[in-house]
Parts: structure tokens; C-alpha cells; sequence
């Protein structure tokens, strides 16, 4: 066989008409094939034909054709029924439609009309059968739409309605018309107006909660609490609750989710709770509290810096955008206190990822407490500083501002002593002298780290 031959035998070539009851080409047809997961339309050339190129080894094939003021037909096949030509014949619709109104009864213009009919008629291969629904019409100035493409056969059918301005269906549940209802092109369908955002605020024992924050943000965007606080740097819309705990957001458009947070607790409501266009009251949930002590060899350590991490094992939709930020400072009796924190299961200090965590259990090269927190109560912790201390030299690799990558592992770098002291300089203040006088600058005075002391501390490997 030739390349041509073969070329043409990969395709199939079918002839596709769309044609009125009297055989007179529709050129205004529009043909739309779904074929091996992919869909496109057609037009048809001054005849009321088209031609369609199909892969040879398709297994699916599906048409639909739509006319202005025609009822719109569709059929399908598998491979093996797969036609070389095919003709529609076309029928004129019968009218259905109605009106648009807002609260008021004042009619709605551009309101898009969709439709779907209620049928449970599942075609067979090669049958051609009409698919009534998609996109209708859209109102006029009268709030007006009319579609012409209904048999005469009894039919139902749900609505959904959508305007900019107005709040609109989410989907096909709520408008379900009947056969009458649909010809009498007189029957009033109403848009409710959108609402912004908006509620009440309560603590937990249901009293009015005032001066709650309230931040609203896209789905697409983060959120950053410090210490229970929201940061400058997040973005979205702010507003604060009154004396009443009522608020009321600018009103969003698309997907969001608000997020509350007060001296009393917080709460977070994804935006899904909104697409009722109802008021959404909201609940706090008090605060966690944590405190403890820091120590090492039973002495206190002072103005350490503490990283707490709060795992929620069951985390709220919408939760994840969000980062929990909480950090405390020892004092010179080695206390710390976490304030205005989530509940969940928390995790206290740094830790070092070793190599390769399958050959290293984690927990030997780790110095971390755990604790549970619960909303309202302050959970206690003595947080001991007395885990394998190994020795190893300090390799920098890369620093991008958060984490300093080292020659075998990554670590959470914490001030332990004057080497931990070199540590921290090394990678968190770069130029800045050190315990015992280096300074270190990694674009004018790269120093050894050869000259360097090794340091002692908690994690490393040896």
C-alpha cells in the first residue's frame, strides 16, 4: 500500500446535511461533534453540508445539530455503526417561554435562560431524537425570552437564571416549570437582589460579639495570622463587627471566604455558606492558650524564640490558604506563653530532617514536645532541653531568607550556645559578628569555614 493510501485509510470521511422538511439546505445550521474526548463545531457550506475528517480508529461518535427556530436533533454512534453519511431533517419548534422579574415585579433585562429537560429517554446508536435545553434566550427590555425549539409532545423542564446584578441559580434545582407553564409564554419567574455578605458575630456563649475583625479573601489568595493577629502583608477585604455583632462585607464577586478573628476567639466560614444569599451568623471559638518553661540540664534558657506548629487533624474547607504564624520569647526564668491560639494537636520546637528520613528515625535527631490544645484553656508544658547532642560542621549551600539548606539535611536553627550562636549568625544575619568576633560576609569576606569552631548542637549529624 502506498503512503497516500495509508494516509487515507487513518480517516474516515463523513458527509453530514442539515436539511428542512421540504429538503431545502438550513445554511444557518450549526453542527457540534463530540469524537474521542474532544468537541467542535461544524458549519455547513451554502448546500446545508459539512464534512467531517474522522480518525480512523474513533470509537465514539456524537452530532448535534442546532437551528434558529428549530427544534435541535442529536444522535450518536460507536465504531462500528460509525455512517459515512448522515442527514438531518429539521422541524420548527413550537415557542416556550415567559418573563424575568425582580422583587419588585419591574421586569429584568439580559437575564441568560438555560434549560434542561426533565426526561429519563436515553437514545440509542443512530437514533436521532431532539435535545431540547442549553442556553434558550436572554430577556429583553421587558423582561421578556422566548425560545422556539419545543416539540409537540408534552414536556417539563428546570430553569436556571443568571444576571450579574441579581442573585443568580448556582443550578438547576430550584425552577422546575411544566408543559403549560412553558407555553403559555406568560408565566413570571423572580430574581431575588444579591446581598452582600453579612450576619451576626456571637461568642461562644452567644452573646454579641463587637469589634471583631472580619477579612475576606478570594480563593486564590493567603491568609497570615501572627501570634492569633492578622499580618499587614495579607490581602483581601477588612471590616469590623458593631456594638451588635452585626457585619456586612463589600459585596465579592466569585468564590471567598471570611475569616474572624477578636480578642474572644475566631472563626472561619468558607464561602460556600454564602450561596444562599442568606445572612450567615457566625460563632466564635474561644482562644487556646499554652505555657511553659524552657530549660536544659534543670537551668532555665532565657530569650529563646520558640516555634509552635498547630495540626488540626480534621481541618475546616477554606482552612488551608491560611498560615498560623504563633512565636514566644522565654523570659530570664525561661517562661514562654503562646496567647490567641487554634485548637489541635501542637507541636513545639525545631527540628532536623537527617538525610534520608528512612534510614534515620526522625525522633533521634529531633527536639520537640507535643501537646493538644483545647478551646479556652491554657494547655502547661515543660519543655526540656535534654536530646542527643551530636557534632558535625556547619556547611551553607544556599540561603533563601527561611531556611538554610545544609551539606547533608535541612535544620530549624535555634540559639543553644556560642556555637549555636556562630550557627545562627552564619545563616539568619549574615554579616553580623559572632560570639567570638568573626564576622562573616558571604559576598566580600567569605570566611573559612574550615577556621571556624565545630559546633555542638542538638540534631546534628556526626
Amino acid at each position: 500500500m502506498s503512503s497516500s493510501a495509508q494516509e487515507a485509510a487513518q480517516f474516515r470521511y463523513i458527509e453530514i446535511k442539515v436539511l428542512d422538511e421540504q429538503a431545502k439546505p438550513l445554511v444557518d445550521a450549526q453542527i457540534d461533534v463530540t469524537m474521542s474526548g474532544t468537541e467542535f463545531p461544524l458549519t455547513v457550506d451554502k448546500e446545508g453540508i459539512a464534512t467531517l475528517n474522522l480518525p480512523g480508529d474513533a470509537e465514539f461518535l456524537l452530532l448535534k445539530a442546532s437551528v434558529p427556530g428549530h427544534i435541535p436533533l442529536e444522535v450518536r454512534w460507536h465504531q462500528q455503526q460509525l455512517p459515512k453519511d448522515f442527514t438531518f431533517t429539521m422541524s420548527k419548534g413550537q415557542p416556550i417561554g415567559g418573563f424575568v422579574h425582580d422583587e419588585r415585579g419591574k421586569p429584568i433585562a439580559d437575564v441568560k435562560v438555560e434549560g434542561l429537560l426533565v426526561s429519563s429517554h436515553v437514545g440509542t446508536d443512530g437514533e436521532v431524537y431532539p435535545v431540547i435545553g442549553g442556553e434558550l434566550a436572554k430577556t429583553d427590555t421587558q423582561g421578556q425570552w422566548q425560545a422556539n425549539m419545543a416539540t409537540s409532545e408534552p414536556l417539563e423542564m428546570r430553569l436556571k437564571l443568571t444576571h450579574k446584578k441579581y442573585f443568580s441559580d448556582v443550578g438547576f434545582g430550584k425552577r422546575r416549570l411544566a408543559d403549560e407553564e412553558l407555553r403559555s409564554l406568560k408565566h413570571v419567574e423572580v430574581l431575588e437582589d444579591r446581598l452582600p455578605p453579612q450576619g451576626t458575630i456571637t461568642t461562644a456563649a452567644g452573646k454579641p460579639a463587637a469589634e471583631v475583625a472580619v477579612y475576606v479573601a478570594k480563593s486564590d489568595e493567603k491568609l497570615t495570622l501572627e501570634n492569633g493577629k492578622m499580618n499587614g502583608n495579607s490581602p483581601g477585604a477588612y471590616t469590623v463587627s458593631d456594638e451588635n455583632g452585626k457585619y456586612q462585607i463589600a459585596l465579592q464577586e466569585g468564590e471567598f471566604r471570611v475569616l474572624c478573628v477578636a480578642a474572644e476567639g475566631w472563626a472561619l466560614v468558607p464561602g460556600k455558606r454564602y450561596a444562599k444569599n442568606l445572612p450567615v451568623d457566625i460563632k466564635l471559638t474561644p482562644w487556646a492558650r499554652l505555657e511553659g518553661v524552657l530549660t536544659k540540664d534543670e537551668k532555665p534558657i532565657p530569650d529563646e524564640k520558640l516555634q509552635l506548629l498547630v495540626v488540626d487533624p480534621k481541618p475546616p474547607s477554606g482552612i488551608k490558604p491560611i498560615t498560623w504564624n504563633n512565636t514566644a520569647i522565654t523570659n530570664e526564668k525561661g517562661e514562654f506563653a503562646f496567647e490567641r491560639l487554634r485548637n489541635g494537636y501542637a507541636i513545639l520546637g525545631g527540628s532536623v530532617t537527617y538525610c534520608d528520613e528512612s534510614d534515620h528515625r526522625r525522633q533521634e535527631f529531633s527536639n520537640e514536645a507535643h501537646v493538644t490544645l483545647q478551646p479556652g484553656s491554657t494547655a502547661k508544658l515543660e519543655f526540656k532541653r535534654d536530646g542527643v547532642t551530636v557534632s558535625g560542621t556547619l556547611v551553607p549551600l544556599r540561603y533563601d531568607g527561611s531556611e538554610a539548606l545544609m551539606a547533608c539535611g535541612h535544620v530549624v536553627l535555634e540559639r543553644e550556645d556560642e556555637a549555636g550562636d556562630i550557627a545562627r549568625n552564619l545563616f539568619f544575619e549574615w554579616g553580623r559578628a559572632a560570639t567570638v568576633g568573626i564576622n562573616f560576609d558571604p559576598v566580600e569576606n567569605a570566611a573559612s569555614l574550615a577556621s571556624l569552631p565545630k559546633p555542638s548542637y542538638p540534631g546534628f549529624p556526626r
